[in-house]
């Protein structure tokens, strides 16, 4: 899955309270509109704004995510269930535990997930004795590699599971081609993609209201990255709080 896309930073104006922010004018050449409304109703959601507009978007895009996203889960569930129960050889249990193969997530791991029911391929080779990095075989200097008997005997039980889980992951990946998971998939990506695009515009637009504004802070309240989000706000409230800014900075 996509790295911004994963992350949902904005709400709907809809669900935000209302900021008691004092009440100002946005400079003609910050936006094309102006605001004009007193301040009584200013914190009232004005579904003419951009920002507005984008945040139905968004709404939108979440609830064709979550749409395809319960799609992508139960075509999931039947390649696992096609695929049958892993060889305990490449299950997560004590016995792997012991070989420096246990499962390291915040949760207990899912039969049903492709990703997290068997060790892959990959959570084997790196546990393999030797040299793994480019830094490591060129300290070598073209030495041959000596493993110790307790390295060899790890090999030997890691090898093994190896071959088991390359035949098992092999056919997982066939079935998700024939299935349909992998085509569930690329759509699952570029919906994320798409709520990342609008939560982006939002963002980058100017505010036209009190209430555009919070939904912009909402990010920072619900992200909490403010080095991303941060400088987007500031920058609106220096143009639309001039008199509050110019207080803070003195």
């Amino acid at each position: 899955m996509p790295n911004l896309s994963r992350r949902h930073l904005v709400t709907t104006a809809a669900a935000l309270p209302a900021l008691a922010l004092p009440a100002a004018v946005l400079p003609v050449a910050a936006v094309a509109k102006p605001i004009t409304a007193p301040a009584a109703t200013e914190n009232t959601p004005n579904a003419s704004t951009k920002i507005a507009k984008l945040c139905e978007r968004l709404k939108t895009a979440k609830k064709n995510y979550a749409a395809q996203r319960r799609v992508y889960e139960m075509l999931e569930r039947q390649v696992m269930q096609k695929a049958g129960k892993p060889d305990p050889l490449i299950q997560y249990n004590e016995a792997n535990d012991a070989l420096g193969l246990e499962w390291l997530g915040a949760s207990p791991p899912r039969s049903e997930s492709m990703y997290d029911s068997y060790l892959r391929p990959i959570d084997i080779e790196r546990r393999l004795p030797g040299p793994m990095t480019i830094g490591e075989v060129k300290a070598l200097r073209g030495r041959p590699f000596h493993l110790t008997k307790k390295q060899i005997a790890l090999r030997d039980q890691l090898q093994k599971r190896l071959k088991v889980s390359r035949s098992y992951h092999q056919k997982v990946i066939r079935l998700s081609r024939d299935m349909g998971l992998d085509a569930a998939g690329k759509k699952l990506d570029a919906l994320s993609n798409r709520e990342a695009d609008i939560e982006i515009r939002i963002l980058k637009t100017l505010p036209e209201s009190r209430t555009d504004l919070a939904i912009k802070i909402a990010f920072c309240e619900k992200d909490g990255d403010l080095g991303y989000v941060g400088p987007y706000v500031l920058r609106d409230i220096k143009r639309i709080f001039p008199e509050v800014w110019g207080a803070v900075q003195s």
